[in-house]
Order: C-alpha cells, then structure tokens, then sequence
C-alpha cells in the first residue's frame, strides 16, 4: 500500500512564500524609513546651516556697533583699560604630540 501526500509539499512551498513575501516587505518598510531619516536630516542641517548664517550676520553687527561704540567714546577705552597695539603678540601653544 502506497501513501501519496501531494498536499504537503504544496504547503512547505507556501510556508516559503510567505516567508520571502514578509522579508520583501518588511525591507521595503525598512527602505522607506531610512530614505525619510536622510531627508529629515537633510532638511534639519539645511536650517541649522541658515541658522548660522544668521548668527553670524547678527555676531558681525554687534561686534561692529562695539567697535563703533569704542572708537566713538575715548573715555570707554581708558576705563576698560584697553589700548592698541602696534604689534601685539600672540600665545603660542604647542600642539599635543600623539
């Protein structure tokens, strides 16, 4: 007596399908995730970058208006205790050898 099971592999196929149709979307799921990160990303440096460029629009003005506020008002300089230098020296530090 024979016994034919043709049912059985026919389910062991299925099983792998499934499995390979799971696996295929679920990198998908994975694939459009990432993709929206990097734009994201993209999209937050872009403003940080314009941020930045605004403050230093802003830093520049100020530092402007205090030169002009210091070059202006001779008494300011000596109260601060501030004066030009021809040829100021700089402090020289020596970069850590590795």
């Amino acid at each position: 007596m024979t016994i034919i099971q043709p049912h059985r592999k026919k389910f062991q196929l299925s099983i792998s399908i499934i499995l390979l149709f799971i696996f295929v979307a679920l990198s998908a799921v994975i694939s459009i995730r990432l993709y929206n990160l990097v734009v994201y990303n993209r999209y937050s440096l872009a403003e940080q970058e314009k941020t930045l460029k605004q403050l230093g629009v802003a830093n520049s003005e100020l530092r402007n208006q205090l030169y002009a506020l210091l070059d202006t008002a001779p008494g300011v300089k000596d109260k601060l205790g501030l004066q030009k230098e021809g040829r100021p020296e700089y402090i020289n530090v020596p970069l850590a050898s590795r």
